[in-house]
């Protein structure tokens, strides 16, 4: 195996499979009144509550959200939005994908930290995320040619982000250094 390699293994602990999932969908809105349907998907879906606060029934638990905080709603999980201030509502962001595997779960489940459907981010890792939310959203508006590859792209970034959160840093060893495919670079 050659150095490069090695790195690869290591890099990618997480991922079963290559990571090359499906962009199902994204949508951003407020809501002014509660969910209408308490129910699930039969795929995964990341939210994140771009401003504002609200509260979310999932699987017959209310968790409170605020700007930031991210939802992991996997496959099966019965879920509804409840509005906290119909006046001033929170703006959600949601990316709906499939075809994911990672290491230690079901096919097509996310979980971190302790397996909470709720992630609250830090204000380093809300920012790159905010960065992918506009970034999707404006790749969907565009209709550029190849825009379904490039939401991909950033919906994959989007996730990377949240497993190296979960990760350790790995300690860089004397010598070892990431090698370019092309050394030109």
């Amino acid at each position: 195996m050659a150095k490069g390699d090695k790195a690869l293994s290591i890099q990618c602990e997480y991922i079963k499979d290559n990571l090359t999932p499906t962009f199902l969908f994204t949508w951003q809105g407020k809501r002014r009144r509660d969910e209408g349907i308490y129910g699930s998907h039969d795929f995964p879906e990341i939210g994140i509550i771009m401003s504002g606060k609200m509260n979310y029934l999932i699987d017959d638990e209310v968790y409170t959200l605020e700007e930031g905080d991210i939802l992991l709603l996997n496959p099966g999980v019965k879920h509804k939005a409840l509005v906290q201030n119909a006046e001033n509502p929170a703006v959600e962001f949601f990316v709906g994908y499939t075809d994911v595997h990672f290491e230690g779960m079901e096919p097509n489940h996310f979980t971190l930290g302790d397996g909470s459907p709720v992630y609250h981010t830090q204000p380093d890792l809300r920012l790159k995320i905010f960065k992918l939310c506009d970034a999707i959203k404006e790749e969907n508006a565009e209709l550029r040619p190849e825009r379904y590859y490039m939401l991909r792209s950033y919906l994959e970034q989007m996730i990377l982000l949240l497993l190296r959160e979960e990760a350790q840093p790995m300690k860089r060893n004397e010598g070892y250094a990431f090698e370019s495919v092309n050394k030109k670079y």
